[in-house]
């Protein structure tokens, strides 16, 4: 595993570490209202503001401005999460704790907006994606786990929020990945406009994550009601179905490349409908496992879909965290489903999971059976590599220069109309996504990627 890949993972497991830490914190400042019934509507009814945050990023990031600028404006940002979370903690009143808990989500929203695009930017497309997001994710829950278990002070527990935001932070702006701060590398060139998603397929890959997200709704609103009762059952030994979940969904995700993402997916989230049958037999702690084990499954999916997505569009900034902020605005509408019955919450479930179903088939996210033979001609050869290692437009076009032109890097970007640091950039995720680290074992790939003893033409590297 590159060094890269290696701080990016440890970025995406901090950051759900503090995102997971926060939300607990902020939710034990709801147990004070001694009402279930509205503290259970104050969780939901305050996640757009993280949502919220996500946008931020958005915006500021579209600001134009150095490199410098884009990184003081943004830290200035994050301090006024540190600041909020201490004026929780002193403050009694829980009015004022929730007001200024809505500053706290945007501020942690603005930084998962950043991670995202981060993550989308430095990990979409390879084959360890799913994998490397889910050690990730697996761990923040060990650590979640760890932390409540031997800092029962409450000082000490915001402490250690605290210094997993400023870790965070330091990973985000550290200068090895000076490239985060600049702007995003094209997707598609401009004679391959045609690359870029349209907005049919972002509907319905968002309508088919909506109709997942409802069926684990149903669940986790009578999941809520036992927090928010006193029962912190769903905090303990059951919240390793989480990592469980995490590891789960990442290592499906990278089935084929995730050319069976939805279906995994799908398939994983069915186990949720008997979820309220075995809370109703008075198996509680094995519905909070599986319950936390499939929405982990699906918190990996909705993150590598948009991931992979964000870098195929002209706005990677808006979509790498795009599925956190559709999650956050979609729960209030698991409020709707606070105190029905559980016949009718597996009704509901039955036919939130058969439109994903037929959404899933009406947007073509099955793959289909193709009979390949073995490339004969150059362009079948481009093809099939392209496929396999899941190179963009852009990235082609740099692969194509290498394989033509002997020329030096400058003289392929002069061709490509980029700058020389944007072809490195593309080589360099050639290179990530090959396995490669150099140019003539990455012609020599390319040359026997088929499994044929085919030889390499003579080309000049330099």
């Amino acid at each position: 595993m590159r060094k890269k890949q290696i701080l990016l993972t440890a970025l995406f497991c901090v950051y759900t570490f503090v995102y997971m830490m926060t939300l607990i914190f902020l939710d034990g400042s709801l147990w004070s209202l001694q009402n279930t019934g509205r503290g259970v509507a104050l969780h939901y009814l305050r996640m757009p503001l993280l949502g919220m945050g996500f946008l931020t990023f958005f915006a500021g990031r579209r600001l134009r401005g150095e490199i410098s600028a884009r990184k003081v404006r943004f830290l200035l940002l994050y301090g006024i999460y540190a600041v909020s979370i201490l004026l929780i903690l002193w403050l009694k009143d829980p009015t004022a704790s929730f007001l200024i808990s809505l500053i706290t989500l945007i501020s942690l929203g603005t930084l998962g907006g950043a991670v995202h695009y981060y993550l989308s930017a430095g990990l979409a497309g390879h084959s360890v994606c799913g994998r490397l997001a889910g050690i990730g994710g697996a761990v923040a829950f060990l650590l979640q786990m760890a932390v409540q278990t031997f800092f029962a002070d409450r000082l000490l527990f915001v402490l250690a929020i605290l210094a997993g935001f400023i870790l965070a932070i330091y990973l985000t702006a550290s200068g090895p990945f000076l490239w985060m701060f600049e702007e995003p590398l094209e997707y598609a060139s401009a004679r391959d406009d045609a690359a870029l998603p349209g907005t049919r397929a972002i509907a319905l890959g968002v309508t088919f994550m909506l109709f997942i997200y409802l069926i684990l709704g149903v669940t986790d609103a009578s999941l809520a009601s036992l927090t928010f009762s006193g029962d912190m059952t769903s905090y303990s030994w059951p919240r390793l179905g989480g990592a469980a979940g995490y590891l789960l969904g990442g290592f499906l995700a990278d089935i084929g490349r995730r050319r069976y993402l939805q279906l995994t997916t799908l398939c994983a989230i069915l186990f949720a409908i008997p979820v309220p049958l075995l809370i109703e037999a008075g198996h509680g702690a094995l519905a909070i496992f599986l319950f936390y084990v499939v929405n982990s499954v699906l918190i990996i999916y909705y993150t590598i879909w948009f991931w992979e997505l964000a870098v195929k569009t002209k706005t990677p900034e808006l979509w790498a965290g795009m599925g956190r902020t559709i999650g956050c605005f979609a729960g209030t509408a698991i409020l709707c489903f606070t105190g029905i019955s559980v016949p009718s919450g597996l009704m509901l479930e039955v036919v939130f999971a058969a439109g994903a179903l037929l959404t899933a088939a009406f947007a073509g996210f099955f793959p289909q059976t193709e009979t390949r033979g073995v490339p004969v001609t150059q362009e079948d050869r481009e093809r099939l590599f392209i496929e396999r290692f899941g190179l963009t437009p852009r990235e082609k076009d740099v692969l194509k220069e290498l394989l033509q032109n002997d020329g030096n890097m400058q003289v392929i970007a002069d061709s490509l109309g980029i700058s020389q640091r944007a072809a490195y950039r593309h080589l360099n995720n050639i290179y990530e996504k090959t396995g490669v680290d150099s140019r003539l074992s990455l012609i020599r790939l390319f040359y026997n990627s088929d499994g044929q003893a085919d030889e390499t033409p003579h080309i000049r590297l330099t």
